[in-house]
């Protein structure tokens, strides 16, 4: 499925609690950011993980997750 068929098909569905997953940026009915609850307990993993790095990655990412 390519990004325009994900459009389409959220154009499609009736439900009055979708979510547009095809844009890069999420909003409410107000415009106000929506973070996405797994966004929100991953952070909130990586905040209390004192073990957990704070670096910025090549372009190629964490090589033990690109393997």
């Amino acid at each position: 499925m390519i990004l325009i068929d994900v459009t389409f098909a959220f154009n499609k569905d009736p439900s009055p609690v979708k979510l547009n997953l095809g844009v890069g940026a999420y909003r409410t009915e107000e415009g106000k950011p929506l973070v996405l609850n797994v966004v929100r307990k991953a952070q909130h993993q990586i905040v209390n993980d004192p073990h957990a790095t704070r670096s910025i990655f090549q372009l190629w990412g964490l090589l033990i997750l690109t393997n």
